[in-house]
């Protein structure tokens, strides 16, 4: 393996797709030897990137191809919103009414707030990062400025790969090379740290964001399903044309510091539950790995 400064010296990155001598308190060889099984067996496109805060280095696998975002970008919508929050540009208390005209597909919360009441900014993100609507998802993008300003945002935090060009449902669909509405692990996992363990956002403003992911309901076929009931975990799981598949999270193993993880899965024919038992078999294997490391002593 090849260990480097990232593009802000925030952390080690050490691909795994280099050779080299560095230690690891856990054993990598069974998480790569499950990735590529995976890849050929589905057949598939697999990128992960894994931020171990503990150690701070980072464990990469095509971590800066592109992947389609999916639904992950939702956590990035609402934390564009919520920097405005800070800002006083905006207010979480702000309500706004939803029309027939904004209703999409897949909007289990906000099908019932069309034609009534006001709803606030903060039950907008939670319905958008929580239960994954993609008509909230939808109003939030328009409250933040649309998607020039919602990739300039990620920008802003030094995110320079990450990009949010559509609505949904229209985000969800890629062709193989369009790189609309795509990301890379490394872009997705290093974002994703800033805003849940950084200082992107305000105290308050990443409790709420942390709060909403840690309520996901919809990504129980996922990690959740098989991380130790002594973990915690907050997350956003997605998925997309192509066979898409994909989840970022922070996992909160006892006795250690946080791990952060983007997992992509792409251009693949395998169903859904074939696609959910290779990402539950790859979960399994680095879940095991961290229960049996070795850290070094303080």
């Amino acid at each position: 393996m090849r260990c480097f400064k990232n593009s802000v010296g925030a952390i080690v990155v050490c691909s795994a797709l280099f050779h080299g001598t560095v230690s690891w308190a856990w054993n990598t060889d069974p998480l790569m030897n499950a990735i590529h099984e995976a890849e050929k067996n589905l057949p598939s496109r697999i990128g992960v990137a894994i931020i171990d805060t503990q150690q701070s280095t980072l464990w990469s696998y095509r971590s800066n191809e592109r992947f389609p975002t999916n639904s992950t970008r939702k956590v990035f919508l609402c934390a564009s919103l919520l920097s405005k929050v800070d800002q006083g540009s905006l207010h979480i208390t702000d309500t706004v009414k939803l029309s027939q005209d904004d209703l999409v597909t897949y909007s289990p919360v906000s099908y019932a707030w069309v034609g009534g009441p006001a709803v606030s900014l903060g039950d907008l993100c939670r319905a958008t990062v929580s239960d994954s609507d993609n008509t909230a998802s939808n109003k939030v993008l328009q409250l933040i400025g649309g998607a020039d300003l919602a990739t300039g945002y990620l920008r802003s935090i030094g995110d320079s790969m990450t990009r949010v060009d559509r609505m949904q449902p229209d985000a969800d669909a890629n062709d193989v090379g369009d790189e609309r509405d795509t990301t890379t692990p490394l872009a997705a996992a290093s974002s994703l740290e800033q805003l849940i363990l950084g200082k992107a956002l305000t105290p308050s403003s990443m409790k709420k964001l942390r709060t909403w992911m840690k309520n996901d309901h919809v990504g129980a076929d996922f990690l959740r399903k098989i991380i130790p009931k002594d973990w915690a975990i907050v997350d956003k799981t997605g998925t997309g044309s192509q066979g898409s598949r994909s989840v970022i999270a922070v996992l909160y193993p006892p006795l250690r510091k946080p791990i952060v993880i983007a997992f992509y899965m792409t251009e693949t024919a395998a169903n859904p539950a074939q696609a959910n038992s290779a990402i539950i078999h790859i979960g399994n294997i680095f879940v095991d790995a961290i229960r049996n490391e070795k850290l070094p002593t303080p």
